[in-house]
């Protein structure tokens, strides 16, 4: 199967459970055979992105996408007017789901897998 996979943060390198979890996940997908396309965003400098790619190609094909966080005020604002989890408002990134549009408009994939919750506002042009 060819997967598109959306993600909310890089698993490299990985320096916690969730990035642990996800970076074996990948690797178990990639052994029996499945091709990835990971999405994720990064708040890193230019060149930390490019070694991170460089790691996870072995992987998938990386599409890490430089964005960064706004204010946690701002964020918590738009969730209390939204009336939704700040969590999900935190991660609702427009560069990463730009990406996801560009993905889809490139290739077919067999499924999209938003990684969790809070990936899903980035997930949504598959669902077009």
């Amino acid at each position: 199967m060819k997967i598109l996979w959306i993600a909310t943060k890089a698993p490299w390198p990985p320096v916690d459970g969730g990035r642990r979890v996800l970076l074996d996940t990948l690797h178990a997908l990639g052994a029996a055979g499945h091709r990835l396309t990971l999405v994720a965003p990064v708040a890193m400098a230019e060149s930390e992105r490019r070694s991170c790619e460089q790691e996870l190609a072995a992987v998938c094909e990386p599409r890490l996408v430089a964005a960064r966080p706004r204010p946690r005020w701002l964020d918590g604002l738009r969730a209390q007017l939204r009336g939704m989890p700040w969590t999900v408002v935190r991660h609702a990134l427009p560069a990463v789901r730009r990406e996801v549009e560009t993905q889809l408009g490139q290739q077919r994939f067999d499924a999209v897998i938003a990684e969790q919750l809070q990936a899903l506002a980035a997930a949504e042009p598959a669902a077009e």
